[in-house]
């Protein structure tokens, strides 16, 4: 066996079906809370709030930006704007350089980014999950499947 890259934790979202599924399984409702209860304080911690130290929030504020941010951007802009928006483009770097989360522009940015969360928490109960997936695909197929082609399969060696 060949490793190509190793496993690694995917970002992934439950959604209300999921939710449904699961409370209907069994998981307690208690769960679904708590991971609400995280996001949200994730949220409050980037946005300066509670007892977060300014590393903190900064660090949070990173997180934020970069990951559902982009997220928000990429479904929120028009067509001619394919990858993020300019202001989450420089509320990201101010964040990145260190800048404090109290900058009137970036505390406007990282306001927006929760707002949209919260409306799509209570919308769709979309609930973040940062080590949601497991993922060990490398790209190649080695199982029977119509279009592999073992020609174009890695090579082991001897």
């Amino acid at each position: 066996m060949e490793v190509h890259e190793p496993a690694v934790w995917k970002p992934c979202h439950l959604h209300r079906t999921l939710v449904r599924l699961l409370s209907d399984r069994g998981v307690r409702f208690g769960a679904f809370e708590a991971l609400q209860a995280r996001m949200t304080n994730e949220m409050d911690t980037a946005l300066g709030g509670g007892q977060a130290s300014a590393a903190e929030a900064s660090a949070a504020a990173v997180r934020l930006l970069r990951g559902e941010g982009a997220r928000l951007a990429r479904e929120t802009t028009t067509s001619s704007c394919r990858n993020r928006s300019p202001a989450l483009e420089v509320a990201l770097q101010m964040a990145v350089d260190g800048w404090p989360v109290s900058e009137p522009f970036l505390s406007a940015v990282l306001h927006a980014v929760r707002h949209k969360l919260v409306q799509t928490l209570l919308t769709k109960c979309r609930i973040h999950e940062p080590q949601g997936a497991h993922s060990s695909y490398d790209g190649y197929t080695y199982h029977a499947y119509p279009y592999y082609d073992p020609r174009r399969a890695p090579r082991r060696p001897l």
